[in-house]
Formats: C-alpha cells, structure tokens, sequence
C-alpha cells in the first residue's frame, strides 16, 4: 500500500508482463485537513501532532510524505498537495488522498495541470520542466502556514485582490507583528519558542532558492522538541 486515496486506499503493483500500476480500493473517509483547521479541532498541540504523524509513521507503520519522496521506487511527487487532499479518520490520523493524480520521477514523464493548487503552487515551479520533491515541499510549507495561522492559502481581499498566505505572513514578520500569525481561535496558544520554531520550518518550505529548502525526512526531525533551532530569536526578526 502506497497511501490512502479519496475514497478509498491506493496500492502499487506489478502486472505479469513487467507493467507497474496504481491501483484504488474504494472505502469512505469523512473530514480533511481543510474542514479540520475550520471546524473540527482548535488545539494546537493535536495539529502539531497531526503535522508529525502526516510526515512520519503511523501506527499502522506507513511512512506517509517521507515515504513517497524517500522509500518509493521510483520516487512519487504527489503535485497536488493540499489541506484538501489530507484526510483525516475518527482519531484524527492524517492520510495522504489524491496520490492517483501524482507522477512518477522519469525523464519521460508528462507534467500534469494542476488545477486547484491556487496558493500552493511553487512560484519557482513557472520555470521548471517538471514538478519535482522541492516543489512539493512548497506545497507543505503553505499546508503549516495554513495550520498555524489558520488562513486559507488565497484570500479574496478588497475589491477582488486575491492575498496569498505566504507573502501575507512574509509581510507580517517585516512588520515584527509575529503575534497576528498564530490562529487566535486556537484554544492552548503555542509558547513563542515553538511557535518561532514552526513558523521557522514552515518558511524554510518556501524557501524562494529550492535548493535550500528540507527534505521531509529533515522536517521531521525539525518538528522534534530536541532540535533547538531558535535559540536565537533574531532568526526570525531578521
């Protein structure tokens, strides 16, 4: 099993003739990560886990994000990762959907359109050949931004302006108006450490240069208490 689609769970498989294919097992899921940040949960320290859970393994032992960029063969660029295709079950267990409309990493390979990805796409993506991991973790990056602000990744502003969350919280860290960032519906608002700290991972996804950006493997280890990575508090006024 790869990861869980829409509706139902995907697997990878082998035909007799050699021939690789994507198979969908059709179930039913309930919320996303989308209606989970509107509606569903206001506690910070349950979408820090989520974030967590979605990166790393589960209980079941699938490795999720970390998995598709670093364990598959060949390597699996979802390209339309968004709150909307992370479902959600009763305890709150992320799964990756959507995973059928993703490319496999070949030379040959066709990039997709991605329709829907308004505010998700990697600006730097306009300039690429094909959509690969970097662009990927772009799309995570708005997906925490979205979590810890709890905005949507487009906003439609006075007189139709659409505002995009990164450049929004960009300008809020020039203005030193950290604190209009967090989501203030949360209910247990994050520390200033561990909030710096997120925010921090969160603007490293969405690095403008794409070779400066993590790996989800390294994200994992970023979202871990035990990384100090602002001990300076500069990091982020700067």
């Amino acid at each position: 099993m790869i990861s869980s689609g829409d509706h139902g769970e995907v697997y990878r498989g082998i035909l007799l003739d050699g021939e690789r294919v994507i198979v969908k097992k059709f179930t039913s899921r309930s919320d996303n990560v989308d209606a989970f940040i509107e509606e569903v949960e206001a506690i910070w320290c349950i979408r820090h886990k989520n974030l967590v859970k979605l990166l790393g393994y589960s209980i079941e032992g699938d490795k999720r994000l970390v998995y598709l960029h670093e364990d598959s063969e060949p390597i699996v660029v979802h390209q339309h990762l968004k709150s909307s295709s992370i479902l959600l079950d009763r305890q709150w267990n992320p799964r990756i959907s959507d995973i059928g409309i993703t490319k496999l990493i070949h030379p040959q390979s066709i990039t997709h359109s991605l329709t829907g990805m308004s505010g998700y796409i990697d600006p730097a993506y306009i300039f690429a050949t094909h959509f690969k991991e970097n662009n990927d973790m772009y799309s995570f990056g708005v997906v925490i931004l979205e979590i810890l602000t709890g905005n949507m990744p487009v906003e439609i502003v006075e007189f139709g302006k659409k505002e995009y969350l990164v450049e929004w919280v960009k300008s809020k860290i020039c203005d030193k108006k950290l604190e209009d960032i967090v989501d203030q519906n949360l209910q247990d608002i994050p520390s200033s450490k561990e909030f710096k700290r997120i925010l921090l991972i969160a603007l490293r996804c969405v690095d403008p240069e794409v070779e400066n950006r993590p790996t989800f493997g390294d994200v994992i280890h970023m979202l871990q208490p035990r990384d100090l990575l602002l001990d300076d508090d500069s990091i982020i006024d700067t």
